[in-house]
């Protein structure tokens, strides 16, 4: 797949396949690479790694479903 030139998208980019698929793809030539984690300072350990290879690192973190649920307020 030629990536050289394109803006990739890659959620769960704080570690792990995520992390390492964010970073070949800025290898690869990717212009940007847009990712998203839940951890903020994973990710931004990530967009680092993305921009030093020569890439564009557009990151945001999401929240996840689980996270809103143990937020809730309880009724009273």
């Amino acid at each position: 797949m030629e990536i050289a030139g394109r803006n990739a998208l890659v959620t769960g980019a704080g570690q792990g396949i995520g992390e390492a698929s964010a970073l070949m793809l800025a290898e690869q030539g990717a212009s940007a690479v847009v990712i998203a984690d839940i951890d903020s300072q994973a990710l931004a350990t990530t967009a680092a790694a993305i921009e030093a290879a020569g890439a564009k690192a557009v990151s945001r973190v999401a929240v996840s479903y689980k996270h809103l649920r143990a937020h809730e307020t309880q009724p009273v």
